[in-house]
């Protein structure tokens, strides 16, 4: 039997992450002062919604009288889940329930792929110390579940329960939607109706609530934004600066709307499951405000270079979607939270990082693309659906 190559991109990843997490800890013990560890990388508090949503719902109400709970209605069930709790204490039951799915789902993808053990437990460990990952435990986000779930589907073994768990993923967050255009581009239509029937299922004891659902979810896709933003959008509106919002926003979905073309019609993959993996840089950055705590789904896309690195060196633009995870990853201005600066100088430590996620983005983006139809065809045929 062939010995496994030394993976090179998780020795890259582990010396980032874990370097970053320790120098965190050593620079707020050092100054010994400021917000917690998991808080500081607290910049949202969507949980407050969900835990509000989920309250007006058992009173018979609607979810969206909560003003800041603007995604999809079946995620106010993480509010409702610990409702019995006082608030506080909720959000710390569904931090702990979403950390604990997150690594069992990565553990076992991890296997699934076929990573040694050796690189299963260094992913684990990148996931541990991976920003976006305390993030969304910070504010008691839901990108964590959608991710937790679409890695159980490609680990079922049903084609039934791997459609219900893709359409679980799917109305948690909307993201993992994608999925219905690549089966639908490779003609697997049975697969893609399951899902999106499942996925109507699952919908339906909240269809008082659709009109209101998607009047809030077309609102949201028009929030154009630097601070804390890891989609290409933030980029352009850094790059083009003057040209103003409308600008932005349209050479953001030029942007968008090609690579995924490109990566449509040069994909020639043969192994369904692998396929729909490379299209995770494209459900990360769908919308043109993507939070940090969305890059929580670079992990499975990392887990999966790693797999390829174990039979051969990475190609150029695989080594671009690494680059660009780091770069998501290593959000320095959660160091502005420990430091002691002056009001003026944290703003300006803020303005001086604040793109450098939408660039990471935007590079796992052109790296998904060019890597498209370069793709081994030795694989088996297995789908999602």
């Amino acid at each position: 039997m062939t010995r496994p190559r030394t993976n090179l991109v998780l020795r890259i990843l582990v010396t980032m992450f874990t370097g970053e997490a320790l120098a965190l800890y050593l620079v707020k013990w050092f100054f010994g002062s400021g917000p917690s560890f998991i808080q500081i990388f607290n910049i949202g508090h969507d949980y407050t919604d969900f835990y509000e949503a989920a309250g007006l719902w058992f009173r018979g109400r609607s979810p969206y009288g909560a003003s800041g709970f603007v995604g999809p209605a079946p995620e106010l069930l993480a509010g409702a889940i610990f409702h019995w709790l006082p608030a506080g204490k909720a959000l710390t039951a569904f931090s702990v329930l979403t950390a604990g799915l997150v690594l069992a789902a990565m553990a076992l993808f991890c296997r699934k792929i076929g990573l040694t053990w050796q690189s299963t437990l260094a992913m684990l460990l990148v996931t541990m110390s991976f920003g976006p990952f305390f993030c969304l435990l910070a504010g008691g986000n839901t990108d964590g579940l959608m991710v937790a779930l679409l890695l159980f589907a490609y680990c079922a073994k049903g084609r039934l329960m791997r459609a219900v768990l893709v359409a679980a993923s799917v109305v948690t967050k909307l993201y993992t939607g994608l999925v219905i255009v690549v089966l639908v581009r490779r003609r697997r239509y049975s697969a893609a109706a399951i899902i999106a029937a499942a996925g109507v299922l699952l919908l339906l004891p909240f269809w008082r609530y659709w009109p209101e659902m998607a009047g809030r979810l077309f609102g949201r896709t028009d929030v154009l934004r630097l601070d804390a933003n890891i989609s290409p959008a933030g980029l352009f509106l850094v790059v083009l600066g003057g040209a103003g919002r409308v600008a932005g926003q349209a050479a953001y979905w030029c942007f968008w709307l090609g690579t995924l073309g490109y990566a449509l019609v040069k994909d020639r993959s043969q192994d369904e499951r692998e396929a729909l993996l490379r299209y995770i840089p494209w459900m990360i950055t769908t919308p043109l405000l993507v939070y940090w705590y969305g890059g929580v789904m670079c992990l499975p896309v990392m887990a999966w270079l790693a797999r390829r690195n174990q039979e051969r060196p990475l190609r150029r633009g695989e080594w671009t979607m690494v680059a660009g995870t780091v770069l998501i990853g290593l959000y320095p201005s959660v160091f502005a939270s420990l430091l002691p600066l002056s009001p003026e100088a944290y703003q300006g430590f803020r303005t001086g990082v604040v793109w450098l996620g939408a660039l990471g983005g935007t590079l796992l983006l052109a790296g998904a693309a060019v890597s498209a139809g370069r793709e081994d065809t030795t694989r088996s045929t297995d789908g999602v659906g």
